[in-house]
């Protein structure tokens, strides 16, 4: 199943016995591997991918109401810095240096929780002037400070619209 990173925030996070463990905060992201590190929760803690279920409709299934740590107890989100670990909103460049937009959005397999796509979207004053979508295979590196994606992407204006339309309808 794939899902849009903005359908998981706010996704109430329930343990057994339905008991409630909190909401969807954030995705916190391996930038080498382009998988979820940890899911960060509106109690400031963090859940490893280990203690995560299925995520249903409505709500995501959290294995044990003992999951739910602070995040210096988890070694591998140490070892990465807070900036390099988020992606929304980061800056979008090419190799070359040519800025492209800012990560708007991105798409999430649930089953290994790995990033498949970012969408990126550049504004001139609050007007979407271009939308592009671009596979993880092209990401070349995830810095404090942006994504920066291959040169020479060649994209197909069109088909990134269609299969942003497409990945939208998949992710319900």
């Amino acid at each position: 199943m794939k899902r849009l990173h903005s359908d998981l925030i706010g996704l109430p996070l329930i343990g057994p016995g339905k008991c409630r463990l909190g909401r969807v905060f954030d995705l916190l992201w391996d930038p080498d591997r382009g998988t979820v590190l940890a899911v960060a929760t509106t109690q400031l803690k963090v859940i490893a991918p280990v203690d995560l279920g299925e995520c249903k409709e409505g709500h995501w299934q959290v294995l044990d109401a003992e999951a739910p740590i602070q995040p210096d107890e988890l070694v591998r989100l140490k070892a990465i810095s807070a900036k390099r670990r988020r992606l929304r909103g980061k800056h979008v460049i090419t190799k070359d240096g040519e800025r492209l937009g800012r990560v708007s959005d991105y798409l999430v397999d649930m089953e290994t929780l790995s990033l498949l796509q970012i969408y990126v979207t550049k504004r001139v004053w609050f007007v979407v002037t271009d939308k592009r979508l671009i596979s993880w295979k092209d990401i070349e590196e995830i810095t404090e400070e942006a994504v920066v994606v291959r040169a020479n992407l060649e994209l197909d204006k069109k088909r990134a619209r269609r299969a942003m339309r497409q990945a939208l309808s998949f992710s319900g």
